[in-house]
């Protein structure tokens, strides 16, 4: 039996309890109620005292809640109830809580009491299950997430995480993050855990060691510190997601809008060619017409010295190629313009335009013009090619303003099923291939990716045009062909333009046209 001082003091250690406390008499009747009591159960302090305990009890249990009075009062100890049924306790609301309830018997005022410290475990409950749900989530989830401490040490990781990196869970506690993945991400690690702040970083490039067959992936992080009760990073958790089909999406788009806008200068540039040549075409007509006239009169004059009759003689071949460029561009501005394809001799067509390109050529550049042998015909305008070949002999004659070597070579190539490398995937099969090279100043990556794009010129204002590679692109498109360019800053250029070489004639087999004539060139 306690003194009165020491039953007072025990109700006040009692009424500052964290959890709800009842003392409850002999019959039933409840005696004590602490302020979580009343606060647990709905109840004022006043409205619960002096009433019987089975207030408190959902009608249910009432029955085997006095079983277990009479069985405790035969034998009354220090014990917690049933631990593997889940007690429920009645709210004034009606509303039902689980419950877990130690009774302790004690003496107060000479009379027996019991109290119950009852402790409300929704928040454990609701804590157990928030645990559970997380866990499945960390388990299940496709984000890969891992658990380091404060000096970069893996703690946990979940099985995405694992299988990404081909290894098992068991693998990595204990590890460090950075000596099995060395990356520059380390400072940032560590100014994490300096700065106590989270980090997230979109789309940033990453490459398997494991798996370099996978390329460059992207991924989106999250760098978290949790701290503990000192305010120290105790720990850290790293989350990654795979966007790499997103990344990859968004630059597919990205070069649709590229292709769409290089459509538009096209159309535009069309429109534009095609009303100058129109009326340029009109006047190589008289010239091409004037001169053959004249040839044909001075013919018949006696002494005419040969300069003359050369001279005039290259006029009309000026004339007659002017006049097949003119109508390319005719037919450039109009997409539905009948062809003019022939079998063509790639080989003779060069060779035969040696003379043309020459005075297109600094002094200073010496001319290389290397033709295979036995190559297949193809079927192109022969107007296409001498207007392929001029734009790019200019480019790279300007690429060499102190002189170097330019080198037009043809050639034979068969393209297979993978090589998809260059502008447009090449179709596979046999190519006749053209390549101008030079040795000039060459391109970086950032000028490649636009030397395609009408109006792009690195050339100083009024010097160029940037219509040159564009028109180039677009007339190998037409043709069926295939564009690849390599470059090397300060060392050079090199296009090399793959035809599909024609599938019904052998190399050699076929009476190749060289250049086709225009009307007034018969004699």
């Amino acid at each position: 039996m306690m003194s009165e001082l020491a039953e007072r003091a025990f109700l006040d250690v009692l009424e500052a309890a964290n959890d709800a406390v009842l003392g409850i008499d002999a019959v039933g009747k409840i005696e004590f109620v602490n302020h979580e009591a009343a606060a647990c159960f709905g109840y004022s302090r006043e409205e619960l005292l002096g009433q019987n305990m089975e207030i408190l009890i959902p009608n249910r249990f009432r029955e085997a809640h006095r079983r277990n009075v009479f069985r405790y009062g035969v034998r009354p100890e220090t014990r917690m109830m049933s631990d593997r049924a889940e007690l429920r306790a009645l709210k004034r609301d009606g509303s039902e809580i689980p419950v877990r309830i130690t009774l302790k018997p004690i003496e107060v005022d000479g009379s027996p009491l019991v109290f119950a410290f009852v402790k409300d475990m929704r928040e454990r409950k609701e804590a157990k299950k928030s645990s559970h749900l997380l866990e499945v989530f960390f388990q299940y989830t496709l984000t890969q997430i891992a658990f380091l401490d404060r000096d970069f040490n893996f703690l946990r990781v979940n099985d995405t995480f694992a299988k990404a990196r081909g290894r098992e869970v068991s693998e990595f506690p204990g590890r460090n993050y950075f000596d099995l993945y060395p990356s520059d991400a380390q400072p940032t690690f560590e100014e994490v855990v300096g700065k106590r702040k989270p980090h997230q970083a979109f789309a940033r490039p990453l490459e398997y060691a494991h798996a370099p067959d996978r390329g460059v992936t992207y991924w989106n992080w999250t760098l978290v510190p949790i701290l503990d009760e000192t305010g120290e990073v105790e720990m850290l958790v790293l989350s990654l997601n795979d966007v790499t089909e997103r990344v990859r999406a968004i630059e597919a788009l990205r070069r649709n809008e590229q292709r769409l806008r290089h459509t538009q200068k096209m159309e535009a540039m069309g429109r534009l060619a095609g009303g100058i040549s129109h009326d340029f075409n009109n006047m190589l007509t008289s010239i091409g017409g004037n001169a053959a006239i004249l040839e044909k009169t001075l013919a018949t004059l006696p002494g005419l010295p040969v300069e003359a009759r050369e001279s005039l003689r290259s006029i009309r071949h000026s004339t007659d190629r002017a006049a097949r460029l003119t109508r390319r561009l005719l037919a450039f501005s109009r997409r539905d313009a009948a062809p003019t394809d022939t079998l063509i001799d790639l080989d003779r067509l060069v060779a035969e335009m040696r003379n043309m390109i020459r005075p297109l050529v600094r002094e200073s550049v010496e001319l290389r013009v290397l033709p295979a042998t036995g190559l297949p015909p193809i079927r192109v305008d022969a107007a296409r090619i001498e207007q392929i070949v001029m734009n790019l002999v200019i480019n790279a004659s300007d690429a060499m303003p102190e002189g170097g070597t330019l080198t037009i070579e043809t050639g034979y190539d068969v393209v297979e099923e993978d090589d998809t490398g260059g502008t447009d995937g090449a179709c596979r099969g046999p190519h006749v291939a053209l390549t101008i090279r030079d040795t000039g100043s060459g391109m970086d990556e950032e000028t490649l990716r636009h030397i395609y794009e009408p109006f792009f010129t690195t050339k100083p204002l009024g010097e160029g045009t940037g219509l040159g590679l564009a028109v180039v692109q677009e007339e190998v498109s037409r043709i069926g062909g295939h564009v690849r360019v390599s470059s090397v800053l300060g060392e050079g250029t090199s296009f090399r333009i793959l035809f599909p070489a024609d599938g019904g004639t052998q190399a050699g087999g076929a009476q190749a046209e060289s250049v086709p004539e225009p009307p007034w060139a018969a004699d």
